[in-house]
């Protein structure tokens, strides 16, 4: 995968992500909020396969991610006091925004195509 876009990301089922769902108390409301705001940037695998799969489809694609990102104006309000710290800052949260919205619309034409190939 083409590392000009740094991404964090969590593997379901993992002892990670078992320890990050533990640590979530759902009847706070400012955890929930939280929470809801970690996983529009950092994205959850439903397996290694999955990773291996969506970023070799990234690494073909990266013209469309490269121009998402750039485009994306999400993020505007962070202001650092360092104008390189907060280009990068925003550009890695804009990164992870576009790449979850990506890996659903992977997950959906991935689905669509195994349906479509069970039933032939």
């Amino acid at each position: 995968m083409n590392y000009e876009y740094c991404y964090k990301y969590y593997i379901a089922g993992t002892r990670l992500s078992q320890v990050l769902s533990f640590m979530y108390d759902r009847n706070n409301g400012e955890a929930s909020y939280a929470m809801r705001r970690l996983y529009r940037v950092v994205l959850v695998y439903e397996s290694n396969e999955e990773r291996l799969a969506f970023e070799s489809w990234v690494e073909a694609n990266q013209e469309v991610v490269k121009s998402a990102v750039t485009e994306s104006t999400e993020y505007d309000y962070i202001d650092t006091g360092d104008t390189t710290m907060t280009a990068e800052y925003q550009k890695r949260l804009r990164a992870g925004l576009v790449l979850n919205g990506l890996l659903s619309d992977f997950r959906a034409t991935r689905n669509s195509f195994v349906q479509e190939n069970a039933s032939a």
